[in-house]
């Protein structure tokens, strides 16, 4: 069924970043003739496309590794009556070099393959013991190749759902949430490796690896350095630095070398990109959380539970409890891991409190590379700046940009409470 309007399935040109319109560079594939197959499959009783629209979403700060956009449409079933509809879709990244590596990485088909398979097979063996858990929205594929990477979902604002503050962070309540529906996740694909094998090859090898050190090299040289220029301007960053600058020098190697896989230990499907902005809540009318889903699989691999634990643990709860209840958060993850295992019938010997804990020091670099890595970026407020490509490139803009990140007074404050912590639990010792 061709669109009755063509003007209405052209390139829009308006987009909302940070409340303003401003002009924008939309994909022109994303149009109501490409989702025609979409509305006929999906929605019952379906007749015509009233109206479409695409709207770029987000903005500064609040997406790195892919572009983000909204397509709003307007339906006549056969009945007569009108049914408003949304999706969220994702492409690439606009910049060059944000775009080169996100294709280098394989993220796009990544995401695909959890939300068009893992996932779905994760829900039914949950439901073959009798428990309903949904770990991500409603995925859609379009019948006409675009020809470019892309990730459809069902946008699930209109049910409710949001995203708490990034900056103040998550109190305890919706903390212990995500912990819950992670140790879900964690715990049935451990099953599901023990049951079928292997996953996917992509899923069984970390994108920092030796294939991409030279891309890390490049990234990560310039981040230093401006890392340690502002850490030398106050207190807590100048007591640290000694021992931090020790873990630097070798920061690419042993990041390489700790996101080998180790089939000899308990390994799970990690998101691998577990910050507030990945995850979505639904509340009630009184304003208490009912629903907690998690979005954007894109980084999710096989490999020790300690990287989602310590991504998620030191960049989204607020401060207050990100340190204070660590080891309360630890305790109620392992819980609710080991709860799972048992009702999934986990084939193998249950892993332990205490080699979670031993983990957590073994890798630790995780922990260390979360403090001088997402968590500058979560804290920072909205900014244009704020894309990938100023992470990779190495030009005024750029360095202005990571300069901002570590000179920022809310992530400063972060620093103070969590690296005296760190160096305490012995994450920041060299080995």
């Amino acid at each position: 069924m061709a669109p009755e309007n063509t003007e209405k399935s052209k390139l829009l040109t308006e987009s909302t970043v940070n409340g303003e319109d401003k002009l924008s560079s939309l994909p022109t594939w994303i149009n109501e003739e490409n989702f025609q197959s979409v509305f006929e499959e999906n929605i019952p009783g379906y007749r015509k496309t009233l109206s479409f629209e695409v709207k770029e979403t987000g903005g500064g700060g609040e997406n790195y590794a892919s572009m983000m956009m909204r397509v709003k449409a307007k339906v006549e079933l056969k009945d007569g009556s009108t049914k408003d509809i949304a999706f969220m879709i994702k492409t690439t990244p606009q910049g060059e070099q944000g775009a080169a590596m996100v294709t280098m990485m394989g993220l796009f088909p990544k995401e695909t393959a959890m939300y068009g398979k893992y996932l779905l097979e994760f829900e039914k063996m949950y439901r073959s013991v009798g428990k309903e858990v949904t770990f991500g929205p409603k995925f859609y594929k379009l019948k006409n190749d675009p020809g470019v990477e892309y990730v459809l979902l069902e946008d699930i604002s209109p049910r409710g759902f949001k995203n708490v503050n990034r900056q103040n962070g998550l109190d305890m309540d919706h903390t212990n949430s995500v912990l819950k529906i992670l140790a879900q996740l964690h715990a049935v694909s451990a099953v599901r490796y023990e049951l079928k094998g292997d996953y996917e090859e992509s899923f069984m090898k970390s994108p920092f690896n030796e294939d991409s050190r030279e891309s890390l090299d490049a990234m990560m040289k310039p981040m230093i350095k401006v890392i340690k220029e502002c850490y030398a301007k106050h207190e807590t960053g100048i007591k640290y630095l000694p021992k931090l600058e020790l873990l630097f020098d070798k920061m690419i190697e042993k990041f390489i070398d700790e996101n080998k896989l180790n089939l000899n230990e308990f390994n799970v499907i990690v998101h691998g990109d577990l910050w507030s902005n990945n995850i979505m809540f639904r509340h009630n009318d009184e304003g208490k959380r009912e629903e907690t889903i998690l979005i954007d699989y894109q980084m999710s691999r096989f490999a020790t539970p300690v990287v989602d634990l310590f991504y998620f643990l030191l960049s989204s709860p607020s401060l207050d409890i990100k340190v204070s209840c660590f080891d309360e958060f630890i305790q109620f993850y392992y819980d609710n891991l080991v709860e799972n295992l048992k009702l999934l019938n986990y084939p193998k010997k249950l892993p332990t409190l205490k080699q979670l804990r031993m983990d957590l020091l073994k890798y630790s670099s995780f922990g260390v590379s979360t403090l001088t890595g997402i968590l500058a970026a979560i804290l920072l407020d909205p900014t244009e700046n704020a894309n990938i490509d100023n992470f990779l490139e190495e030009n005024t803009e750029a360095t202005d940009f990571k300069t901002k990140l570590y000179d920022n007074p809310r992530y400063i404050k972060h620093l103070e409470v969590i690296l005296p912590w760190m160096d305490k639990m012995g994450y920041l010792d060299e080995s």
